[in-house]
């Protein structure tokens, strides 16, 4: 039951939402499209997702068919953390006539982000321009790095630094593809070389911490991921990955801080419902951590930590036969892992199969 000051406090965020919405609402009423776009250019560079989103849903209803809002929205989707709805508006911004090499990059990394690797390649591989533009190459390393085809990503990353040597997300790919040959020292020079020379740069100080993390330095990675969103506070990846740590160090209070932040900036966020199921069944609130994995799946079905977790909390419910679709689901995709490998043996012994 949540406290009477909690209450106050949701109460008093709410307000400040619709108050925000409603002289926004208000002001744009007399406004152009044009202006109503201006003003979302000037919030989203101020950081202020929030009132850049209002702006150009204001837009759109105005004009549902503005493809420059389209697109600004699925920039600003990518930057808050939602890749799913970055996808939709960046292809609608397309199919009204918004220039197509323009919008393959952000559209890039909406498919990154969603684990869709091949149709990435497929995507940004049909003009031969795409793949001499440095942005577009690092991005294809990283889609070649999730296939699991090494040589294709280092040629990619290589490629990208030889137009520009200190291009910061070449030099992540390159410790990325270090960290996957288990070469730590060669994955944290690259780090450093990446933050050192692009010190403003939020998505190398978010890799430097997940690098730290992987090396059981949590601290360390706290910081690096607290820089990130010193950088960009409206950083929903970060906040979300924070939180992760967090909850893997049992300080609760704190991941709850941060993702109620980042479900602020993306409240459709599919890697929001994610981490606010991990902190519930981590507290062993098992149903509503369940609730929140079902908006997960709703979202992404095939994201496999998802389908993991949702196995491990139906598991914890007492519900097997769901416990047992959800594991054999993951462990298909990822057989080695052990931890599946355990629930699973649980689930088989609660179903009295010893022998399986």
């Amino acid at each position: 039951m949540p406290s009477i000051r909690n209450k106050r406090a949701s109460v008093a965020i709410l307000s400040g939402v619709i108050v925000l919405m409603v002289g926004l609402s208000g002001c744009s009423k007399n406004q152009t499209s044009e202006k109503l776009l201006a003003d979302a250019k000037q919030y989203q560079q101020k950081g202020d997702i929030k009132a850049a989103v209002i702006q150009l849903k204001n837009v759109l209803q105005k004009d549902p068919d503005n493809k420059d809002a389209r697109y600004l929205l699925g920039t600003i989707y990518n930057q808050a953390g939602d890749p799913v709805s970055a996808e939709k508006e960046l292809r609608k911004a397309v199919s009204l006539g918004f220039n197509q090499n323009t919008v393959i990059p952000d559209l890039a990394k909406a498919l990154l982000a969603q684990g869709q690797f091949q149709k990435m390649l497929d995507e940004t591989g049909s003009d031969s321009k795409l793949k001499v533009d440095s942005n577009i190459s690092a991005l294809r390393g990283n889609a070649f790095l999730g296939l699991g085809k090494k040589m294709e990503a280092k040629e990619a990353f290589e490629f990208a630094l030889k137009s520009s040597p200190d291009f910061p997300d070449a030099l992540i790919g390159l410790a990325k593809l270090a960290a996957s040959e288990r070469d730590m020292d060669a994955a944290n020079r690259f780090a450093d070389a990446a933050t050192g020379k692009n010190p403003n740069y939020a998505q190398a100080w978010l890799f430097r911490g997940d690098l730290l993390r992987i090396q059981g330095k949590v601290d360390e990675a706290l910081a690096a991921y607290t820089q990130t969103i010193k950088i960009e506070p409206d950083n929903s990846a970060a906040l979300i990955v924070k939180a992760n740590v967090e909850i893997g160090m049992k300080k609760f209070v704190e991941a709850k801080q941060d993702i109620d932040a980042a479900k602020k900036l993306a409240p459709t966020s599919m890697l929001v419902f994610y981490s606010q199921g991990l902190l519930d069944y981590t507290q062993n609130n098992y149903p509503v951590a369940l609730e929140s994995m079902q908006q997960v799946e709703k979202i992404a079905p095939d994201y496999m930590p998802g389908v993991l977790l949702t196995g491990a909390i139906q598991y914890a419910l007492g519900a097997t036969a769901q416990a047992e679709r959800y594991l054999k689901k993951y462990i298909e995709s990822n057989p080695g892992n052990v931890y599946a490998q355990k629930l699973m043996v649980g689930v088989l012994l609660k179903k009295g199969q010893p022998e399986r």
